[in-house]
């Protein structure tokens, strides 16, 4: 029975173990729905410069494990890209809170700037597992 997705009853709960069935390069997969959501999400307003190279510790209770892609850094509304903007910091398959910035961050002077008076540098972390 052919039913379009319009017609179907709406999940009332959802849990980590549901699947959804997506269209990837043209083809039907499935995908639970945990990796689908985030497990930790943070956001830190910048006080102060973060310098290049040097160990930044992610907010507490944050984990990701180096290598496997779970972890998302956002500056200033812009994802960051690993290798080129950050690095992880510990052996592949480990667990860490450690990065590490290529650039320095947290300097940016917008008071200036009309309407920009007000603005803050932020940094957004999101583990997915």
């Amino acid at each position: 029975m052919n039913r379009k997705v319009s017609e179907l009853p709406e999940a009332q709960q959802i849990n980590d173990n549901d699947v959804f069935m997506i269209l990837q390069s043209n083809e039907n997969k499935k995908v639970a729905i945990d990796k689908l959501l985030p497990l930790k999400q943070a956001t830190v307003t910048l006080e102060s410069t973060v310098n290049a190279n040097t160990d930044y510790t992610l907010p507490s209770g944050m984990y990701y494990k180096v290598g496997n892609n779970s972890l998302e850094v956002i500056y200033c509304s812009t994802k960051l890209v690993k290798g080129q903007d950050y690095n992880e910091i510990g052996n592949a398959g480990e667990v860490s809170n450690v990065i590490q910035f290529l650039d320095s961050i947290g300097d940016l002077d917008m008071s200036d700037v009309e309407g920009f008076e007000n603005f803050s540098e932020t940094l957004e972390f999101v583990v997915r597992r």
